[in-house]
Parts: structure tokens; sequence; C-alpha cells
């Protein structure tokens, strides 16, 4: 077993920036924490981190050291069950990244704070399934997915003040990890030992698988236009190519040690206006799905409307590696569906239309103005884990509802969830769209067997809220 640093107690108030453990904020921090924010770019706060590491003494190695307690904790692995989690499951071990004050834009347009995130002060700590503690590994000025490969976390950072996002990598301890050259981009996905790295410039799109146990690039994409990672399959990538309109898209295929892609075929925007009078805009790949035979089905949405509603839909098949294969097979009449649909597969290959995203994932649905969790299975199957987890959306009252679905994960017989205490604020509105403010996030480990939901971490974003 590795002894840990312990958290005492299951559920731990955190001031990111304080250096003692389960401390309130009091003024001085708060001095600190203003600080900070002045110097919020990425170049100066590697620069803070660098200052910080000269000043650690062999004995703390960077960690909090004020009332810790050494316990037997479980192992850390070196490969991640799933990686480019925002929760990471290593071992024994569940990681993921408590976002600091300045770490996301607060407030934000819908609450989505995930989408907004900067790379403020921020701190990594992991749950020990063995122990049951909370433990901080180590401070951090990232956001986003989390990857840990053959020992190492790799993360996403920004730099020319939130300009331009870039990966870098760390230590468990949190020292830095040189890399071969500097990727810019965000982290989308791991796919066959490779980071998937998709990065959108002025006159150029990248999309980059990086292998980091062999240093090199096993996938590099470039266009002059606009390309989008979609998904991996059977060590084929699929992306799809925008040229700068809305009216015509190419999608294509990559495998992985391949020199050239796969052009799969054209699809063009339906013309004409929808039911409310707008212009159909806006066409848009929003999911892919497999066949097991390789066969690809891209969902594909029309939208219209200042808010980019959704419209109709084209389901396009493409065959695997095979050119100019791409054909409309179904056609989606958006007065059947309020949201952009999905398809479930069968084992033969057929397919059925559905409401509902038929994928592994936590979601939230609406029972009597709260939300309660289940987990949904690959078929599209909802299973009842926890009632009134959130509760609904406010003008007034204060709230808590999930940041992302993508920010609830299932690890093992495990959910980790962030879970949002914010309130409504006009001055983060857009015309009719309404804006929130985070006063409380808390990090929750649900049993997915008894339904039991356990806070392991708190993080205070408003001293003057009293709710708490």
């Amino acid at each position: 077993m590795i002894g840990a640093l312990l958290l005492t107690g299951c559920s731990v108030d955190v001031n990111i920036n304080d250096n003692t453990l389960g401390s309130d904020i009091d003024d001085e921090d708060e001095a600190d924490s203003d600080s900070d924010k002045e110097n919020n770019s990425s170049d100066k706060a590697d620069k803070d981190s660098e200052d910080d590491k000269q000043n650690e003494t062999p004995e703390n190695n960077g960690a909090d050291t004020a009332d810790i307690e050494i316990v037997e904790g479980g192992e850390l692995g070196e490969y991640a069950d799933l990686n480019a989690q925002y929760f990471l499951k290593i071992g024994d071990r569940v990681y993921f990244r408590a976002y600091g004050e300045d770490s996301f834009q607060n407030p934000c347009l819908w609450g989505n704070y995930m989408a907004y995130a900067n790379a403020g002060t921020s701190a990594i700590y992991y749950y020990d399934e063995v122990s049951g503690e909370t433990v901080k590994a180590f401070t951090d000025y990232g956001y986003g997915k989390i990857v840990f490969d053959n020992g190492v976390f790799y993360m996403n950072t920004k730099k020319n003040n939130g300009e331009t996002s870039y990966i870098y990598a760390k230590n468990p301890d949190g020292s830095d990890v040189e890399m071969p050259k500097q990727y810019e981009g965000e982290i989308v996905d791991y796919q066959y030992d490779s980071i998937i790295i998709e990065n959108h410039d002025v006159g150029s799109s990248t999309i980059v698988a990086y292998n980091p146990s062999k240093k090199e690039e096993e996938i590099s994409l470039r266009s002059s236009g606009y390309i989008r990672y979609m998904g991996c399959f059977q060590g084929t990538v699929y992306y799809y190519e925008s040229t700068g309109s809305y009216d015509e898209i190419t999608l294509y295929s990559h495998n992985f040690g391949d020199a050239n892609s796969v052009n799969l075929g054209k699809v063009t925007r339906r013309q004409g206006s929808d039911a409310a009078g707008y212009e159909v805009q806006f066409m848009n790949p929003e999911w892919i799905d497999f066949a097991l035979d390789g066969t690809a089905y891209w969902g594909i949405g029309y939208r219209s409307g200042t808010g980019n509603f959704f419209d109709s839909a084209v389901i396009v098949k493409t065959l695997p590696d095979a050119a100019n294969s791409a054909t409309v097979d179904n056609s989606v009449n958006g007065t059947a569906y309020q949201e952009m649909p999905y398809i479930c597969i069968n084992e033969s290959g057929s397919y059925s239309i559905v409401a509902n995203e038929p994928y592994a994932y936590v979601t939230v649905q609406n029972t009597n103005s709260n939300y309660d969790l289940f987990h949904q299975d690959w078929m599209g199957e909802r299973e009842f884990i926890v009632g009134d987890f959130t509760s609904a959306y406010s003008d007034s009252a204060e709230f808590t509802e999930l940041v992302l679905a993508e920010a609830a994960e299932y690890t093992g017989n495990e959910i980790y969830a962030m879970r949002v205490y914010q309130v409504y604020d006009s001055d983060a509105d857009i015309g009719w769209r309404m804006g929130y403010r985070a006063n409380k996030i808390e990090y929750v480990r649900i049993d997915r067997r008894s339904g039991k939901a356990e806070v392991i971490l708190t993080c205070n974003h408003n001293k003057n809220y009293s709710g708490y």
C-alpha cells in the first residue's frame, strides 16, 4: 500500500489557494485570491508554480503539510481504467480537478461552467476508495478532461491571456514532465494509446493523435478550413471538414498508421425555412455511431433561428474505408422531436430512432421540479440511482444542477459527479438566454447499488453567501 496525505472527514470544505486543509476562507486568503486573479495568464501561472517548487522542502514535496496524517491508501496504477475523463479512476483512486474561484467564468451563460473554464488556480485531488479519504495531490492551473498514461498526467491549460489552449504533462506529485513539443488544442479523446488533440485557429484546424509512450504522432491532420473529430472505431478515426460555409461538409475516415484519409462523401445543407419562418442556416454532425461491421452512422442536424434551434436531421451511412460511400439513410422531421434524436443499433445492424441518447452515461431526469439521477446503458435503458439529486431551474431561488452530463461519470459500481449550487444572475444574461452564478461546488460519489450519495469535497465560491 502507498501512504496518503489524509484530509480528515469525508466532506471537506476547501479553499484551493489555502495551505491549510479544510480551513475556512479568511480575509488574508481573499487578498491572496484577488492577487492570483490579477495574474491569470498561464505564463504567469507557470512562473508562480516554478517559484513555489523552489520554495518546497524535500519533506513536503509540494503537498499541504498542516494537520496531516499518514494513512494506508489504495494503489496507484500506471494507466487509467477510462481515459480523457473529468473523473479518472486509476487503480484504487479516482482523480478529479477541484476548480478554484478564478478557474471558470462566474457568472456565465446557462451555468455551463465547464464550457467557460479558464486556466486559473485549481487543484488535482483524488478519492481513495480503500481508505475512503479525499486527498489533495497538487495545485494546478489547468482545466478540462484528464489523461493518465504510463504514470503521467496529461491536461489542458491556456496561455496568451487565455487565447491559446495547449497540452502539458505532470507527474503524480505535481512536478513537470517535459514533452517533445508543445501541442496546441484541447484533449477530446484517448484511443489506441494516443491522446486525441483538436485545435481550431484562424485559418487552420488540426487533429493529432499523440502517443506518449512512443513520443510520436500516430495521426496528424490539418485543414485550412474547419475539421472536427467525431469518434474512433476499430482503429479508425472519423472526422468531418467544412470549408467556411454551412452549405456543405465532407466526411472522412483515417486509419491509425495510414498516411492518407479516405473521403467518404459530401453532405449538402437542406434548403428552406423552419416552422417559425427562420432559414435553416446551420448544419452540423452531432453524433456518430457504429455497427459491428464498421458501418458508420452520422447524425447530422439542421438548426435555425438565433438560438440554433433543432429543425430537422438526416442519418447518413458510410461504409468502412469506402470512398464516396455516404448516402442519406433516413430523414427526421423536426416536429416529432424537440431535440436531435439518436439511433439504437441492434446486433443485426438495423437501428431504430430514439429520443434518448443510447450510450452508457449518467443523466438527470425531471420529476416534480426536482431531478433524479439515472444511469443509462448502451441500449438506452435507464436505471434509477438516486432521487432528488438536483433541483430545477429557477429565476430567483437557489438551485443545484449537474454542470454537464459528461461531468458525471460512471466508474465501476460508483458514479462521480459535480453538483453546483447556483443562483440566477441577470448580469450574465444575453438577450433571452439566462445567466447563473455558482456559489458552491460539491464533488459527489454515488454508490450505484445502494443509491447512497456522499459528498467527498466542497469548494465554496462565495464567502458572503449565507445558504450553507
